[in-house]
This record gives structure tokens, sequence and C-alpha cells, in this order.
């Protein structure tokens, strides 16, 4: 009997892990295909459900470290792919987003992962823990620079 749940079991988990690559092969397609050449100026979307969130007016959006991934004009979906996989087992997460931009001064296709976070305060400090130049704020559209930390 404990073969059988054992085998089981190991089916089940092979087919939830079939089903995750599957949605980010379908989510890197979607990045590279429509989301990105649609919106070369920026956009956060939600990983699993690949739409636009609405967030509240306090809410500003925070990159986490070493996520960032700057890419040629025009990713292809296998390199989208291959950043996403990387990041798979936060982008399984609730409250976790896909965010993009082009680079103002590289003119880079940047991918990130990110988090919104109540407060201008607190997304600030978060955002210089992780050593973000800047947060987004989506109720205005704006990006707002963050102050360098002293190094302790």
């Amino acid at each position: 009997m404990a073969t059988k749940n054992t085998a089981t079991a190991s089916v089940h988990q092979a087919r939830e892990e079939l089903t995750h690559r599957r949605r980010l092969i379908e989510l890197a397609a979607l990045l590279a295909k429509e989301i990105i050449p649609n919106n070369p100026s920026g956009f956060t979307i939600c990983p699993r459900t690949g739409e636009a969130p609405v967030f509240e007016a306090d809410v500003f959006i925070v990159s986490l470290d070493g996520f960032e991934r700057q890419f040629s004009v025009g990713p292809s979906t296998t390199a989208v792919l291959a950043w996403l996989s990387n990041a798979a087992q936060w982008l399984a997460r609730d409250n976790v987003y896909v965010g993009g931009w082009t680079d103002p001064e590289s003119r880079r296709f940047c991918l990130d992962i990110s988090v919104p976070v109540h407060g201008r305060f607190m997304a600030e400090r978060i955002g210089q823990v992780n050593g973000q130049s800047c947060i987004y704020h989506p109720a205005s559209q704006r990006c707002i620079p963050l102050r360098r930390t002293k190094a302790a």
C-alpha cells in the first residue's frame, strides 16, 4: 500500500511540475510577443494571470534584489523563459509581480520581480535594502528616486 501511495504522490508531483512549467512557457511567450512590444515604457503584471493589477493609492512597487535582467530590444521567448525559470519559486507566490521598462540610460529592456508595499516610507526603506535606485508609484505613474544609504 505504501508503494502505491508513493507512486501516486510522485505522479501528482510530476503533473504539478509540468503544469507550472507550461505556465512559465505561456507567460514567457505572452511577455516576449505581446506585453513587452506593446509596453516599451513599462508595465507591471501578475505572473499567475498575465494581467495588469490595480493597486490602492498608497501602494509603491519595489524591485527585489537579484532578479533584474536587462535584454537587448525585443528579447526572445527563450530568453524570457530562461529568466522566468530562475525566478520560478518567487513567481509562484501571491503578491509578487513581473515588471518591465526600458532603461533610459542603456536603452535596454529590463525585467524584474517586484512586490507592492503600502506606504512610501516603508517602500523607500525596502528599496534601499534591495539596492534599488528608485521605486514605482502606480497611482501617479512615477518612478521615485531613492537616496543612497551609507554602507555600514
